[in-house]
């Protein structure tokens, strides 16, 4: 589909509700999109881009920013562990080490985009600097074994 069609399209279905057009809906149409089906997609990403006149790095830059914004459909069952510093102390770290074993998942820090890893801050929302850097070497890990043993995104 070209740009002018998707433009189009896009405009039809924000014009619908409310939307005009002006960049300070950014936060507000990301809601939406959010709100809709759980999750920005890339395809969200690209009509808000092309309702408001502005980049997807722009976009991304400012949903990034807020980690109530996710860009990954989410799984039918959500599991979500506290790692702030009292759920630290009361061994929230060990019951999400746990968590992931009988789940048999890992963290890799990989977002969705293909080769794109992210950690810290930008991963978690506001954190400890230590965190972040634990955070980042986990990251390293995770794209050495990628390089290592390419395996499908």
């Amino acid at each position: 589909m070209g740009d002018f069609l998707l433009q189009e399209v896009a405009e039809t279905f924000l014009a619908i509700d409310g939307f005009t057009g002006k960049p300070e809906e950014l936060i507000s149409l990301l809601q939406y999109f959010q709100t809709q089906s759980g999750y920005i997609s890339e395809e969200n990403v690209h009509q808000i881009a092309l309702h408001l006149k502005v980049s997807e790095a722009q976009i991304y830059g400012v949903a990034t920013f807020y980690s109530q914004f996710k860009f990954e459909k989410p799984g039918r069952n959500r599991i979500r562990v506290c790692r702030g510093s009292a759920c630290h102390i009361h061994g929230g770290d060990q019951l999400s080490q746990k968590t992931r074993d009988l789940l048999g998942t890992q963290i890799t820090w990989k977002t969705s985009k293909e080769r794109v890893w992210a950690g810290g801050d930008i991963a978690s929302g506001a954190a400890a600097v230590i965190l972040a850097m634990g955070a980042g070497r986990k990251a390293a890990i995770s794209i050495n074994e990628y390089l290592v043993n390419p395996i499908p995104w």
